[in-house]
């Protein structure tokens, strides 16, 4: 698999954890969890997982090759033919072109270990219009400001974090480095919160607002630059038991897929 050329954020996704967190290499992974993990139900082999990021993608194949893809919707041109619909597994004899998104934002593509092709849809298990729950703050500090506006999400957001615009937010002083984990939303100096990716940083010192859900992390990653978006505040037993739900959907869609 070579790739010809790319637009938008590349990246691979490796499918071992980053061992090195606790000395302040971020963790990686995926932006949506979801999507990715679909891939791999699909047969992506875990060691070829590509990420696109609000982009397209142009891969080559020497020999006739089944690709998995899963993400946001888009066409896919496979050997000079378009696809509108390019959730599945895809048969590729030479050329498999990913154009720019139409809906969603992140795509995960990679050689398939399993044959045939297969058309999957959109797998997005969350609503995409509802706000993104929070849990509280860490340090306790309020969510009023945060909760009661709508964010803009900036074109300056990648893999290291969201950043958000919007009337801002009244400075917390800032306290001493601690552990960051993706999906923190710090409130840096300037007012406008900052929700940290898959490749943030792993401490920091900025005012701790409260921590996105992983469900709502996924309909996060594939938001597109300048859409808004809203947030409400959960209980943190309210967290918990929507973690627990979107654990337990999750591993039913891939154990479904996984007989594909």
């Amino acid at each position: 698999m070579r790739i010809v050329r790319s637009f938008g954020q590349v990246s691979r996704i490796s499918a071992l954890p980053n061992l090195r967190r606790a000395y302040g290499v971020p963790g990686g992974g995926p932006a949506d969890l979801l999507s990715y993990r679909c891939a791999l139900a699909l047969g992506a082999d875990p060691n070829q997982v590509i990420e696109v990021m609000g982009g397209g993608i142009e891969i080559t194949v020497d020999d006739p090759t089944v690709f998995a893809v899963v993400g946001a919707e888009g066409t896919a041109i496979v050997d000079g033919i378009p696809r509108h619909s390019r959730n599945g597994r895809l048969r590729v004899e030479r050329t498999l072109e990913l154009a720019a998104p139409q809906r969603g934002w992140v795509t995960y593509v990679a050689p398939a270990i399993k044959p045939g092709e297969f058309a999957l849809g959109h797998p997005a298990s969350v609503d995409e219009s509802a706000p993104l729950r929070i849990s509280p703050s860490p340090d306790g500090y309020s969510q009023t400001e945060l909760c009661e506006r709508d964010w803009t999400i900036t074109l300056d957001s990648d893999r290291r974090g969201t950043r958000l615009l919007s009337e801002r937010i009244a400075s917390i002083e800032q306290g001493p480095s601690e552990m960051a984990v993706p999906g923190l939303i710090q409130l840096p100096p300037s007012g406008l919160p900052i929700i940290l990716g898959p490749a943030g940083p792993t401490v920091g010192g900025y005012a701790k607002l409260g921590v996105l859900l992983s469900p709502d992390r996924c309909a996060l990653a594939q938001k597109t630059p300048g859409t808004v978006v809203s947030f409400v505040s959960v209980t943190w037993e309210e967290a918990e038991q929507a973690e627990v739900a979107f654990d337990a959907a999750l591993n039913e869609t891939v154990a479904r897929l996984a007989w594909l």
